[in-house]
């Protein structure tokens, strides 16, 4: 892991000097917005797959292609098509190209829909609808403000790495027709302490400097699909389990509360759908009274406090 965020920082240093670029290029960029559909998924994995098979999850699920950039950067970082989807924790994107070049590419989140308060990709202005308030280089994370700032350098916090740095696939280092993301949800700016997806909608671009133009996708409107399952369903795999408990601890005092404990203590040993090909896994009784122990030390403390 510490390998891993070494090598993240390495190349977040390398990118970002190169990107400072950016606002005296000319790209073909549009102010056209897609509106992709909320895709609620559990089944899509990023990284650790057997080979040959790391994008099945994706045509398995039967998540949509949400825009298609026409081939028009020969020779450097080409996007061809984006798909993207949700479960509780982590928003998924799959990028496909039109040839192998696809190390460098950029993400570029505008938060809260309003081109006007994020950075202003490529200097097109905001009525060009690329703002940003969130941005990836590769799977890095960084804090973004309006021009002339590309990367505040303040530090973020959450996801699988606590810097806010997404799980992908193929690396950062290495080419492909296509690559897997998954942003973190729950990543956080430290100036100001604030929520990086402050609410259920946002824009989203994927672009390149490489290039006489560089490259820059359809600006993609998504809104986070709900969980489809029960009251107490967390993890939203559409069982009620011990893992849930677990996602509730995990958020308690944030966006779950004692309601939804009440709602996993109704639900618990509600398994998966017969279709789901699912089955529930007895939970051992000590578990649950674990479980309830905990719960109610941790709803004694937030009530002291």
């Amino acid at each position: 892991m510490n390998l891993l965020r070494s090598a993240t920082a390495v190349l977040s240093g390398a990118m970002l000097v190169g990107v400072f670029a950016l606002p005296t290029q000319k790209a073909h960029a549009t102010a056209h917005a897609v509106v992709a559909p909320s895709n609620w998924t559990t089944s899509i994995q990023v990284q650790g797959e057997l080979a040959g098979t790391e994008f099945d999850d994706w045509t398995a699920s039967g998540i949509p292609i949400a825009a298609t950039d026409a081939q028009d950067n020969p020779g450097f970082i080409d996007i061809n098509t984006i798909q993207i989807a949700n479960d509780a924790n982590f928003i998924y994107l799959r990028v496909s190209y039109y040839d192998t070049n696809s190390s460098g590419t950029f993400l570029a989140f505008d938060t809260d829909q309003d081109a006007a308060t994020g950075f202003d990709v490529f200097a097109l202005g905001a009525a060009a609808g690329l703002g940003s308030d969130l941005g990836y280089s590769n799977d890095f994370a960084f804090e973004q403000e309006p021009a002339p700032d590309f990367n505040t350098g303040d530090p973020l916090t959450g996801g699988p790495l606590g810097n806010g740095g997404a799980l992908l696939f193929p690396f950062w280092n290495m080419g492909g027709v296509e690559k897997e993301y998954a942003i973190p949800l729950d990543t956080m700016f430290t100036n100001p302490g604030a929520p990086a997806f402050p609410g259920a909608s946002f824009d989203l671009i994927v672009y390149t400097d490489q290039g006489f133009l560089g490259d820059v996708s359809d600006v993609i409107s998504y809104t986070l699909a709900a969980n489809p399952g029960a009251p107490g369903d967390f993890d939203g795999d559409l069982d009620i389990d011990g893992a849930d408990f677990l996602e509730w601890q995990r958020k308690f005092g944030g966006s779950l509360g004692a309601s939804d404990f009440a709602d996993w203590e109704a639900g618990f040993g509600t398994p998966a759908p017969a279709t789901a090909a699912v089955s529930a896994v007895p939970e051992p009784s000590s578990l649950l009274l674990a479980c309830f122990a905990m719960a109610g030390l941790g709803l004694r403390r937030r009530k002291v406090a």
